[in-house]
């Protein structure tokens, strides 16, 4: 069978690079083109390096003539919009414009958006759930679902990918513990008693093959993924039990947690420097895990069906080695 090419839009990215590197491990073979705004740069040619065989394209999601350019002669294409980068209204327009210039392509049959579930509406529009970086995904997938897809040869499907909070945020973004002098993790959080709704990267990966791989079943269909729903305790626990170093977690308040952040007054995104601030967006999001608005949202024995591989907390810190210890993972949001 002739090799699909494969477009992903945000691939660099910490999601994008999983998405990647499944679709390279896949018994298919699959050509893949990256959208990028600087294909020169050392640290994604370091990640897809000449003989990876992924090609590298200039361009932004927010480019039009970058991403219809970059379409050209693809089968598929994985959108990963940058809510840190523009502001909400920008970021929907932006998916919106992408889906249009696909449904024009002449060699475009799949469209797989990765989005986020609705919290606000989840949470019946309440405004404490209203976190800018989540709701503008959450727009579009409603509006997706407004558009045929189609279930043949030919035409254009869509499938909608609900993500969550990644695993590797434990060692890369927020949820990353403070290390005492004596070397115990404090997991301080404000997650009460909810539990977090953690996707394992290589997870997310797997689950954006599959849906490649099977364009008519999952056409017009959403597929909402998690590895693991975790307490705080759970958290800390694990470590313990994987690494034998002291762990603790400790409820805190959500202003509490974001006193301490060094970029919360800082714009959620980059290129809307007076719009709301990382302090607002992170309080909305952390009250939705708090109130556990996802875990009616995700179908573990199907997850488990589609994937008997899917990983726990314990088997992704032992297959990581994770002991605490902060990597690099996301730009932009470092403590």
């Amino acid at each position: 069978m002739e090799s699909q090419r494969i477009l992903v839009i945000g691939g660099t990215g910490a999601q994008g690079t999983a998405v990647v590197k499944s679709l390279l491990e896949a018994e298919q073979s699959y050509k893949i083109r990256i959208l990028t705004r600087n294909p020169a740069d050392a640290s994604t040619l370091a990640k897809f390096p000449t003989e990876s065989g992924v090609e590298l394209v200039k361009g932004s999601f927010m480019d039009m003539k970058s991403v219809e350019s970059a379409l050209q002669d693809c089968y598929g294409v994985f959108v990963n919009t940058d809510g840190f980068t523009v502001k909400e209204a920008d970021e929907i327009w932006a998916a919106m414009r992408i889906y249009e210039i696909a449904k024009a392509s002449s060699t475009l049959k799949h469209f797989v958006w990765s989005g986020l579930d609705y919290y606000l509406k989840l949470g019946k529009y309440d405004q404490k759930y209203a976190s800018y970086h989540i709701n503008a995904k959450a727009r579009v997938n409603d509006w997706l679902r407004a558009q045929e897809s189609s279930h043949e040869n030919h035409g254009v499907a869509w499938t909608i990918l609900n993500t969550g909070p990644y695993m590797e945020m434990l060692y890369g973004g927020v949820f990353i513990p403070q290390i005492e002098a004596d070397g115990t993790r404090i997991y301080s959080l404000p997650l009460g008693r909810g539990k977090l709704p953690l996707i394992a990267l290589p997870d997310l990966g797997f689950f954006a093959r599959i849906i490649f791989e099977n364009r008519s079943e999952w056409s017009g269909q959403t597929l909402g993924v998690v590895s693991q729903f975790v307490t705080g305790d759970e958290i800390a626990e694990t470590l313990t039990k994987v690494t034998g170093i002291p762990a603790v977690y400790k409820p805190c308040s959500g202003e509490e947690w974001v006193d301490q952040v060094p970029w919360a007054s800082g714009p959620v995104a980059k290129m809307d420097p007076s719009g709301p601030t990382h302090r607002d967006n992170w309080l909305m999001w952390w009250r939705a895990y708090e109130d556990d608005l996802l875990l009616p949202e995700r179908d573990m024995v199907r997850l488990k069906a589609l994937n008997p591989d899917l990983r726990t907390l314990e088997t992704w810190m032992k297959e990581t080695n994770y002991d605490g210890q902060t990597r690099p993972l996301l730009r932009g949001h470092e403590f």
